[in-house]
């Protein structure tokens, strides 16, 4: 019973689609919300120290969350444009999991009761003329980074550029800057100030990593001397050397620790030029936690995950060369295992993926499930990891496409699209082309 209500907790917090029973006590219920997120977050112990209310507050968000929920999944079943509710919505979801920081989450919760009431929703498509970034929902830096990544990548890819100058990368447009705000980044005192870096650092890494390696976008000018900066402060500064890992660190009054993160290593493994150091390290602390749950583990709640498995994956397929046949044994029989369960439990009949707790909408969990398909070997001949072949594959890939197509033409797009888009490309096929339609 506690885990299936953790699931609904944990669903509704993140969707804000969650589904109560109407026999339930709306006191009761949130009573019970408050208590699986104060069970479940292994930061409590350290939320209450810096907030000895931090219950009595946490209750009051959850309050009125659930009093929005009706509205939310209305406008989203009338198709009315929920982009910028969604954006609020992930902030205040980032903002209860990681952070007792109070004095956020109401200001948040009060824009996005204003925007679920509105007749005319906020248009998240456009850059802001005040900095160029996109995202005008938000607040916090990162996520803002985090979006206009996405619109400035697909810009790059079509040889075009930002219409209005991106100046809001000017607070890390320089060797210092940059460090500084990293290192604001590197280490949590949760204690202190109220919240767990970990997620904002791991996409402030991911984003910057690829736009100042690639120079995007190009008609921004970045300081000559970022890239090395970036490059010395990840390799030295932020990772690991006992691990190989990223991650984060965490003060308490008596000391400080590192706990290795799946996900900011997935970034940075996947961005970062070669030669990546200590491969045997990775590899071993990567085998070592694949029956733990993350954030360094491979599990979520004792199970595997598309998102997860994607990044164990795309890990140990760049790490291949370093794999010994001890591993490599291994290594077949956990993705034989984590392709069974994809197939068995999460991919459906139409060629979609079932939405979990751990996606942050239907569009991420499309992406999530195709990718780490395709990046296993599921559609090719020749997976890296084992001669045989799957013969269904070629079947499940044109069911699949088939329903991100249809996806895209429904304009029901939490996400603007844009992950349903990179699910095709993974799939090594052109939006434009295989779905004929337009952005």
């Amino acid at each position: 019973m506690m885990k299936n209500l953790q699931k609904i907790v944990l669903f509704f917090l993140i969707t804000c689609l969650g589904v109560f029973s109407a026999n339930a006590q709306p006191q009761q219920t949130v009573d019970q919300i408050v208590d699986s997120l104060l069970n479940t977050n292994p930061m409590t112990p350290q939320f209450r120290l810096y907030d000895p209310q931090y219950r009595d507050h946490l209750k009051s968000v959850v309050t009125r969350l659930v009093a929005l929920a009706p509205k939310f999944k209305e406008r989203a079943e009338k198709h009315i444009d929920i982009q910028c509710a969604t954006q609020i919505k992930s902030e205040l979801a980032w903002l209860m999991f990681s952070s007792a920081r109070f004095d956020h989450m109401n200001p948040r919760l009060s824009d996005l009761e204003k925007e679920l009431a509105s007749n005319n929703p906020i248009d998240v498509s456009q850059q802001s003329s005040l900095d160029g970034a996109w995202g005008v929902c938000y607040q916090a830096w990162f996520f803002k980074l985090d979006t206009s990544y996405d619109q400035m990548s697909y810009l790059r890819e079509h040889q075009k550029v930002p219409p209005i100058q991106t100046t809001f990368l000017n607070q890390i447009n320089s060797p210092d800057l940059l460090k500084n705000h990293l290192r604001s980044l590197l280490y949590s005192e949760i204690s202190k100030d109220g919240i767990d870096h970990l997620r904002e650092l791991n996409e402030t890494l991911a984003d910057l990593t690829r736009l100042i390696l690639r120079n995007t976008p190009s008609n921004y000018h970045f300081h000559p001397k970022l890239k090395e900066a970036l490059l010395d402060f990840v390799l030295h500064e932020a990772r690991d050397p006992l691990t190989g890992f990223w991650g984060e660190r965490y003060r308490t009054s008596v000391r400080a620790s590192f706990i290795p993160d799946l996900s900011t290593t997935f970034h940075m493994i996947s961005y970062l030029p070669d030669p990546i150091p200590d491969w045997p390290k990775i590899l071993t602390t990567l085998l070592s936690v694949k029956d733990q749950n993350a954030p360094q583990g491979w599990l979520e709640d004792g199970q595997y995950t598309n998102h997860n498995n994607l990044d164990v994956v795309t890990v140990i397929a760049r790490g291949w060369p370093f794999v010994t046949h001890e591993m490599r044994d291994e290594i077949k029989v956990e993705f034989l295992k984590m392709l069974s369960d994809c197939i068995a439990r999460l991919l459906q009949s139409d060629g979609s993926f079932k939405v979990t707790i751990w996606d942050d909408n239907v569009e991420t969990a499309q992406y999530f499930g195709a990718a780490f398909l395709a990046r296993i070997g599921y559609f090719s001949d020749t997976p890296f990891w084992t001669r045989s072949g799957f013969p269904d594959s070629a079947k499940i890939k044109q069911k699949i496409i088939q329903h991100l197509c249809l996806a895209l033409r429904s304009g029901d797009l939490p996400a603007g699209g844009i992950y349903y888009r990179n699910t095709l490309k993974e799939l090594g096929e052109s939006p434009d082309r295989v779905c004929t339609c337009d952005r």
